[in-house]
């Protein structure tokens, strides 16, 4: 039978000057509930009551005295005169939850490889020794990133287990270091032995005015010293793995040193995200970004877009221009263009619409970005660089930005969707992506034979965006980058495109096997469409077809489907309810035809109708 696992640790207490909390460190650690270890406690010159306090142990503990030199020399002479196979520091101010060891024990026992350092979550607490707060640490994230153990501050001394083989392999602490001696060994030693987090308190710290952290005038300087050498002690490939790319990485940490005390190491490494964010984009003459501009007339609008993007910060583009059959003159816009080789010229055979000649100008495209501008409206001058940048260092496929609205004289800050992981309700509730801030990687749509869908001459461009978000995210970049005249033939502002718009969008669902399955999704666009036919609510008109397709929907949807946890998706139940899925969809597509028969005839009387399939589809 194998001996039970059973090591003995050392419990490890340096003290200078410890009079006020000593006392409560020590019973701390003799109140462990595991009993194998030992106690060394190393004076290290105090000059007030602490040996006096000590001695009353007596045989409790280890007592070791020596000639002030730092708590790196207190612990070196600890480490050295230990007996146990385990290191457990704490530090004289602060204590041990009383199952610390046994709790750490535990774990290493199912675990066939004990030559791991333990670390773990602690409490904060105040002078008179209150928890303040808990440093509750994210322990799936340290899971995966083991590094940010210590490049994020993680880890904290007294929480930690050690085996004394990581000393006798990587070497003591720094004696010359009086602050930073404790992050500068744990790098050392995590080159060669894993780090494991314990989401569990196993320890608490105090925060007091007298500790040299917070005292001490070396303390600022060998923090932002020590933070640039852990930071760049990580090869480029595993920055890129951590966050993407090395600019990220530089980025978010420079955004963690924004927080602490360590302003010269928050400089470094602000500075050297903007350096590598400059030399990722200027120095990669590949990418080419290719600006599509589909024209009806409107030259003059028209040049002014051109112009917009000629005056572009980033040079390296390509305009595209797709006349979709102009009956106006073009004579302007030939003699603004001529000898200009980035702009490309073509032209349809006949008028398709805006979908269609966005198609043209992808297969046209030279580029690996692609941007799309509308002939009515403008780029703002830095728009190219600070998205493409952005993408290029996210390693995003598609993107948007914010911009402006310009009614006449009037201009509104217009805020998109504002996060990174928009869902297809948002979409579908509200699309408030405009056209001219998209910008994707042309292989990304290449790849996947995304399109715009030509049947749609309105709303064409929110389906397109739905055809996007079924294979990747959209990158959100937070600037006002473009600018969108609103006129008068706007979509929005004309009350049939608005509804032919969300016509096109309930007959893209209800043609799509991934979103047809989400019913919830066609409630959005009814309701729109009720609002834009009766804001004031009205009309109480319900017909017999209506009745028929919501007990149709109301009988199916009790039988056949449960509702999800995961954003309303509805999960199939029976496999012999194919037939029935198959007929329910139909019954949609009746619902959408039946909806433009209705509006065609009187569009007040839809009202009702849509109430209902409202209040069926919020049950």
């Amino acid at each position: 039978m194998k001996n039970k696992f059973n090591p003995l640790i050392s419990i490890i207490i340096p003290v200078y000057n410890g009079e006020n909390y000593l006392n409560e460190a020590i019973n701390s650690a003799l109140k462990q509930t595991y009993q194998n270890k030992e106690i060394i406690v190393v004076n290290d010159g105090s000059t007030d009551n602490t040996e006096k306090i000590i001695k009353k142990y007596k045989n409790k503990i280890k007592y070791y005295k020596k000639k002030n030199g730092g708590v790196a020399t207190a612990l070196n002479l600890a480490i050295k005169n230990m007996s146990g196979e385990y290191f457990s520091w704490l530090s004289h101010d602060d204590l041990y939850v009383s199952d610390k060891l046994e709790k750490q024990v535990e774990f290493l026992k199912t675990q066939k490889n004990r030559n791991i350092v333990l670390y773990t979550d602690y409490n904060i607490i105040n002078e008179k020794g209150l928890v303040t707060s808990i440093a509750q640490k994210n322990h799936e994230d340290l899971l995966k990133k083991p590094e940010y153990s210590l490049l994020r501050g993680n880890v904290n001394g007294i929480t930690m287990l050690i085996p004394k083989k990581c000393f006798e392999d990587c070497g003591l602490f720094n004696e010359s270091l009086k602050c930073t001696q404790d992050y500068d060994l744990w790098r050392k030693i995590q080159k060669k032995y894993p780090f494991i987090h314990l989401p569990i308190v196993t320890a608490s710290t105090r925060i007091h005015s007298m500790q040299d952290s917070q005292i001490s005038p070396k303390a600022i300087s060998e923090g932002n010293k020590l933070w640039i050498e852990m930071v760049e002690d990580i090869d480029d490939k595993r920055k890129e793995e951590l966050e993407g790319s090395v600019y990220n990485y530089y980025a978010k940490t420079a955004e963690f040193l924004k927080l602490t005390p360590y302003d010269k190491a928050y400089d470094y490494f602000k500075n050297l995200a903007l350096i590598t964010k400059n030399n990722s984009l200027i120095n990669r003459k590949e990418n080419l970004v290719s600006v599509i501009i589909p024209f009806f007339n409107r030259v003059d609008l028209l040049i002014n877009s051109i112009k917009s993007v000629l005056q572009s910060s980033f040079k390296n583009y390509e305009i595209i221009l797709i006349d979709d059959c102009s009956t106006d003159s073009l004579d302007s816009l030939f003699e603004f263009i001529k000898g200009n080789t980035k702009i490309k010229y073509y032209k349809n055979k006949q008028n398709m619409g805006p979908a269609y000649s966005r198609n043209v100008g992808i297969e046209k495209s030279n580029g690996n970005y692609i941007a799309f501008l509308d002939s009515d409206d403008e780029f703002m001058p830095n728009k190219i660089m600070i998205q493409l940048s952005e993408m290029i260092l996210n390693n995003a496929k598609a993107s948007y930005t914010n911009y402006y609205a310009v009614k006449k004289d009037e201009i509104n800050a217009i805020n998109s969707f504002t996060k990174n992981d928009i869902n297809h309700n948002e979409f579908i509730d509200n699309c408030k992506l405009a056209t001219p801030t998209i910008m994707i990687k042309k292989d990304f749509l290449m790849e996947n034979n995304i399109r715009y869908n030509v049947k749609y001459k309105v709303c064409e461009d929110c389906c397109f965006y739905l055809e996007i978000l079924k294979k990747t995210d959209f990158l959100f970049v937070d600037n006002y980058l473009t600018k969108v005249n609103i006129f008068s033939t706007t979509s929005i502002n004309n009350i049939d495109k608005r509804l032919t718009g969300i016509k096109n969008i309930i007959n893209y669902i209800t043609n799509d096997e991934i979103y047809c399955m989400n019913i919830l999704e066609l409630e959005f666009l009814l309701n729109g469409y009720k609002y834009i036919l009766d804001p004031n609510k009205t009309n109480r008109v319900l017909t017999d077809n209506y009745n028929n397709l919501v007990n149709k929907v109301k009988e199916l949807t009790n039988e056949n489907y449960v509702l999800s946890q995961n954003n309303n998706l509805l999960i199939e139940k029976n496999n012999n309810m194919e037939i029935e899925i198959n007929n329910l969809t139909k019954q949609v597509h009746y619902l959408n035809n039946k909806i433009i028969d209705i509006y065609n005839c009187n569009s007040m009387k839809l009202t009702a109708f849509l109430r209902k399939i409202r209040a069926f589809f919020a049950r």
